[in-house]
């Protein structure tokens, strides 16, 4: 399967990557065009979390191991270039037309990691939905409009675990405001995920430039 034209980018996530990163969105784009082809799998490691990584493969770098490697935790993905020493280093299962594809792959089995919890405040009960390395992804019960608020505010509250399902349909729907874009969630996990992407287009791009 070869990788076809990029899917288009959610308009708050192509405007939140290019905040954070002038001109990236662009650039993966036009890297994911240029024979690149997008796997799930696993990419040996001694730090590996036993959750389905991302294997990215070219014909011009056949001696290299090339991919996300996704983890539990905050920073969740690790953008992985290594040499390849044998053929155990990466292990491949299935083939995806688009690194977007791939990433809704990846987050399927993500998200389920994800807290899902209910903090039973006398004023304003909150459900938590996703923790970052200092902050935690919240919803309001008696509004359900998401904020974001600092861990250590949500850490002593005793909590009520909750639904897998219901906590996983809220990452996808209920929109959370960083700086001057809402995204959810997943839109936020999914740019996590770009970067790691963009720092290979990097390397290509550069490779191209010294040709």
């Amino acid at each position: 399967m070869s990788s076809s034209s990029f899917p288009k980018l959610d308009t708050e996530v192509s405007d939140y990557l290019n905040q954070i990163l002038p001109n990236s969105s662009e650039l993966i784009i036009k890297a994911h065009n240029l024979g690149f082809r997008f796997f799930i799998g696993f990419l040996k490691s001694e730090e590996n979390s036993g959750l389905i990584d991302t294997v990215i493969t070219h014909s011009r770098y056949p001696h290299m191991v090339i991919g996300i490697r996704t983890l539990m935790k905050y920073p969740f993905f690790k953008f992985v270039w290594d040499l390849r020493q044998n053929h155990g280093d990466v292990m491949i299962s299935s083939e995806f037309n688009s690194i977007l594809d791939t990433y809704n792959a990846v987050y399927s089995q993500l998200v389920n990691y994800f807290p899902c919890v209910l903090i039973n405040r006398k004023a304003n009960p909150i459900k938590v939905i996703f923790d970052d390395k200092y902050n935690v992804f919240v919803i309001d019960i008696n509004s359900y409009k998401g904020f974001i608020a600092d861990k250590l505010t949500v850490q002593k509250h005793r909590y009520i675990m909750l639904d897998r399902s219901e906590c996983i349909q809220d990452t996808e729907t209920v929109k959370f405001k960083l700086g001057d874009v809402t995204l959810t969630v997943k839109q936020y996990v999914q740019i996590k995920y770009l970067i790691e992407f963009y720092k290979l287009a990097l390397i290509y791009e550069n490779a191209r430039d010294n040709q």
